[in-house]
């Protein structure tokens, strides 16, 4: 059984692949398999970096890791003049995910402490599958810097195209048909017999009659949507390349 917390288009927020605080699993779903991205915070102990190592052969392949690390190594920051064990370990844990360093574009201190006395390092990463080119490699962006002691790091993740045709039902927000559900909810809610609740049976009873309203208001109102690659359901391959010959 697969726990996990879905959110809109096609996202699911695992919750039982990795147990920590500090570890975050987003996959993304088309038809073809997931694509796993995990944003991690390594404290100075690097319980979240120990526990990944420890379950590194019960996790699926990631596409993208990033986050503060808060390892120093030679590799990643030319100021520093070791490569201990646990930075070694990193990058084999990294690996074995499916994923590997991605030195930016544009390589400089990550961290620049609040504190002018105190110098710059490189403790936040981003672990990639083999970037192809300039375009797939992370940029610092000091422009979107703000407050924060942390560069801001952009990076574009190539995701092979899927042809998406998904229909649901849903009241769009702020409608007149989200208008009408709201008022037959408490207007029918209302009419419901609640005068004696004084046994399991009449409760169930209850709960059985307002699922049922609220089914049939639901039904009554929702529009009915296809959600796919394009701004319009009907737009095909065919379409895109008659309008790139217009």
């Amino acid at each position: 059984m697969r726990a996990g917390l879905p959110l809109r288009g096609g996202l699911l927020l695992w919750q039982d692949l990795i147990d920590h605080c500090n570890v975050l699993v987003l996959s993304l779903f088309s038809r073809r398999e997931p694509l796993n991205l995990m944003n991690v915070y390594s404290d100075d102990m690097h319980m979240a970096t120990n526990l990944l190592s420890k379950e590194v052969d019960a996790l699926p392949t990631f596409i993208y890791i990033g986050g503060n690390f808060n390892y120093h190594s030679s590799v990643w920051d030319l100021s520093v003049d070791h490569h201990h064990t646990s930075a070694i370990s990193l990058l084999e844990t990294a690996s074995d995910l499916g994923v590997e360093w991605a030195r930016p574009i544009n390589a400089a201190n990550t961290y620049i402490s609040h504190n002018i006395d105190l110098e710059g390092s490189v403790i936040d990463l981003m672990f990639t599958q083999a970037p192809d080119s300039d375009l797939n490699l992370p940029r610092l962006d000091h422009l979107q810097k703000g407050p924060s002691d942390h560069i801001l790091m952009v990076l574009s993740l190539p995701i092979m195209t899927s042809n998406i045709r998904v229909t649901c039902t849903v009241l769009p927000r702020e409608s007149n048909e989200e208008v009408a559900f709201l008022t037959d909810v408490g207007c029918l809610f209302l009419d419901l017999d609640t005068l004696d609740l004084s046994t399991p049976d009449w409760i169930e009873v209850m709960v059985s009659a307002m699922a049922d309203t609220f089914s049939w208001i639901w039904t009554t109102h929702a529009k009915t949507i296809t959600i796919t690659n394009w701004s319009k359901s009907w737009w095909t391959n065919e379409c895109s390349a008659a309008k790139a010959q217009y």
